[in-house]
């Protein structure tokens, strides 16, 4: 016959081992951790560029491209320094993972597309390092 006493410590265990289960299949959600950059990235960078942002952003980066007369609000000049989607203050330049973040996921109620589906991780980690250039 068991005993209430002897329940105590098999109820306490099953406690531990469910909470245990529940926390063993929790995400935990991380920022992607950007590669350190070598010239042969800002050269892969600069093509992609080239291919898929120079349309909109312009050769240079300042929002001239041949299709920005086309698409509102125009693109982003890069050569302003200035950018409004960030995590950062006012006044201070993206983080390398804000960039990244636009670049992937475009940005709604603009032209700007989503990449995510079309470039690789590495490609558009190449993509955020080189418009930093």
């Amino acid at each position: 016959m068991t005993t209430s006493i002897d329940l105590v410590p098999r109820l306490a265990l099953a406690a531990v081992l469910t909470l245990a289960s529940h926390c063993a299949r929790a995400e935990v959600a991380t920022e992607p951790v950007p590669p350190t950059p070598v010239a042969a990235d800002l050269l892969l960078g600069k093509a992609l560029y080239d291919r898929h942002c120079s349309q909109c952003h312009g050769e240079d980066g300042k929002g001239d491209g041949p299709a920005a007369d086309f698409v509102y609000p125009r693109p982003r000049d890069f050569s302003t320094a200035v950018f409004k989607v960030r995590s950062t203050k006012s006044g201070q330049l993206p983080t390398d993972h804000d960039l990244f973040k636009i670049i992937s996921n475009g940005l709604p109620g603009t032209s700007m597309p989503a990449w995510a589906k079309y470039l690789t991780e590495a490609e558009r980690w190449q993509l955020v390092h080189y418009v930093k250039t």
